[in-house]
């Protein structure tokens, strides 16, 4: 009896992860009662009791409070949230189901080099980290308090991980960008009509074909999440030297921007481009996958 259990926990568990990571979980999720929902969602995200418990409080706890949590998806390692904030999302909206994960396309044996853009808090950071062990990952958040997070969040990682407190921009320089007032994970850069940004918060901003250079002389990036809130459409648009230097690529689209406008972009760039195939939510947009041949 002792074997078989041994044998069927973990296929149950597979189960499990399959059903929670698909669209039918958030048929199932707007269905629950809220409490019911969450620890489902606890179970699904902690790797222990004291985890699953925290995550349960975590709407209880004192505004602005660092909570830490293991997770099943870093392996058991630590991850670090502020209570009362948007932060309280990411980790279900990353992992329920990791839609920042590379398109199917990509060979994961060869991804050395992945670049997060827009990493916020760190939770997709650190899954990359986890499951390409051979791979360097950069990631980029123009948010000071997110980055400061997010560094935390990575540190497990450190020899591999590199982080940047910046904004991804069209060139080099400083932009400004809203701050007050808005979801943390959706901070964003404000264009004026004369080019230049506007906001309450200033950042530094680097060029993705900076960010290329600072890879070192030949690089090739296997793989780029692009979440950006709005960026997008210059980046892919102006100055994209190094976008012949990416494999795959994963865009998280913005109005005004349109996927339809996304995919055609990335064709003009040379890559194969298509609404995302392995999309697994019901509700919002499927960001755009651009892949080059052989990637």
């Amino acid at each position: 009896m002792r074997y078989l259990a041994a044998v069927r926990v973990p296929a149950r568990r597979e189960l499990s992860d399959r059903f929670l990571t698909s669209h039918r979980w958030e048929d199932v999720r707007a269905r629950l009662p809220f409490r019911l929902g969450r620890l489902v969602e606890g179970l699904a995200l902690g790797s222990d009791l004291a985890s699953v418990r925290r995550w349960l409080r975590i709407r209880a706890t004192g505004p602005q409070e660092v909570v830490e949590l293991r997770l099943r998806q870093l392996q058991g390692e630590r991850f670090r949230l502020r209570a009362g904030t948007a932060d309280v999302w990411a980790l279900p909206d990353t992992y329920l189901p990791p839609d920042h994960l590379p398109p199917s396309q990509v060979d994961d044996e060869r991804v050395r080099l992945i670049w997060d853009l827009g990493a916020n808090i760190g939770s997709s950071m650190a899954h990359l980290a986890v499951r390409y062990p051979q791979a360097r990952i950069m990631g980029v958040e123009l948010d000071a308090e997110n980055a400061a997070l997010c560094g935390q969040n990575i540190a497990p990682w450190a020899d591999r991980c590199e982080l940047l407190n910046a904004a991804v921009w069209t060139r080099d320089g400083e932009v400004r960008y809203q701050r007050d007032g808005l979801d943390a994970l959706s901070f964003r850069i404000q264009e004026n009509a004369d080019g230049g940004t506007a906001g309450d918060a200033v950042t530094p901003a680097w060029s993705l074909d900076t960010l290329l250079g600072r890879c070192g002389e030949g690089a090739v990036v296997d793989y780029v999440k692009m979440d950006v809130e709005g960026a997008e459409q210059q980046l892919l648009r102006e100055h994209t030297g190094w976008a012949a230097s990416v494999r795959a690529i994963k865009v998280e689209v913005h109005e005004p921007y349109t996927p339809e406008a996304c995919i055609e972009d990335l064709r003009r760039l040379g890559f194969s481009a298509e609404l995302d195939p392995g999309w697994r939510r019901r509700l919002g947009k499927p960001p755009v996958v651009g892949v080059r041949e052989g990637a």
